[in-house]
């Protein structure tokens, strides 16, 4: 997992969960910011992504 200016990326084992999450993601990101709170009035978390990881459980996807 990383974060990079309120984006977090989540690396997952199969495509299969990476695809439920992405399709959960709207509950899981309010989730997230109810725990976390807010910074500065903005939410913690602004968006979230689900990749697969490749070996070594590095994403295999890169930008």
């Amino acid at each position: 997992m990383s974060e990079r200016r309120g984006a977090v990326t989540v690396s997952c084992r199969s495509s299969v969960w990476a695809q439920e999450l992405q399709m959960m993601s709207a509950e899981v990101l309010t989730s997230v910011n109810r725990t976390m709170g807010e910074r500065a009035g903005s939410p913690a978390v602004e968006s979230l992504r689900f990749v697969v990881a490749g070996r070594g459980g590095r994403s295999a996807r890169r930008r």
